[in-house]
């Protein structure tokens, strides 16, 4: 019962910096298309563009810091699907195992 209840708690953790991931993302694109159909110059948006994509680099350093909640949110991720890619793994072995061990004993049997 605690496993499911730590599921649960990390499950929701998860879905709210989702769903909070998805509000910076989708605060991001709307403000580079704001910027985009935004009355103004040729030249003032190209300088405004350019000031944006040369902070992007500092930006995303920012949020790989191993303490940052996006790069602790990708870790938790990535070791999930790896211990499920190992599981499916292990499952696929155990069943080869388990069907030549029939094919075995059907054929001994037989005998």
């Amino acid at each position: 019962m605690r496993n499911e209840s730590n599921r649960h708690e990390e499950s929701a953790g998860d879905d709210v910096f989702a769903f909070s991931l998805g509000l910076l993302v989708g605060g991001l694109f709307g403000s580079a298309l704001a910027l985009l159909l935004a009355p103004m110059s040729g030249r003032e948006m190209r300088h405004r563009v350019r000031i944006f994509v040369e902070s992007l680099p500092e930006r995303v350093e920012d949020e790989m810091d191993p303490a940052s909640p996006t790069r602790q949110f990708i870790d938790r991720t990535r070791v999930k699907i790896e211990n499920r890619v190992e599981k499916a793994q292990h499952d696929r072995y155990a069943r080869r195992v388990a069907d030549a061990k029939q094919r075995e004993e059907s054929a001994s049997g037989a005998h």
